[in-house]
């Protein structure tokens, strides 16, 4: 099976530490490090497979932008943007579900 390398932006990173935050602040650090490991892990899953991630439709991306849901529970709560080219996979950013969609490169 092919694999993947998975990058991470600067951007995607900062998304990561917003959220963490915010579990810290509303829930409990306990929560924000298991959201943060949980979330990890799937940002890893894109090491394989990638492609299963549907393409989004309807964007202005100058590139082939995928999305990959998460969510802890039984529900989707964010979204992990995403590109894929040739062995890697780069994460761009990543969005809670209430936030705004992104659709276009300056999202990005």
């Amino acid at each position: 099976m092919k694999r993947f390398r998975v990058e991470t932006t600067e951007k995607a990173l900062n998304d990561l530490a917003t959220q963490v935050e915010w579990w810290s602040g509303n829930r409990s650090a306990e929560q924000a490090e298991r959201w943060y490991d949980e979330i990890m892990l799937s940002m890893r899953s894109l090491s394989t497979l990638p492609n299963r991630c549907p393409i989004l439709i309807g964007a202005n991306f100058e590139r082939e932008v995928r999305s990959l849901l998460f969510g802890l529970g039984p529900g989707v709560t964010h979204r992990i943007y995403f590109t894929i080219n040739d062995q890697t996979v780069t994460v761009l950013r990543v969005r809670h579900t209430a936030q705004q969609e992104l659709v276009s490169e300056g999202d990005l």
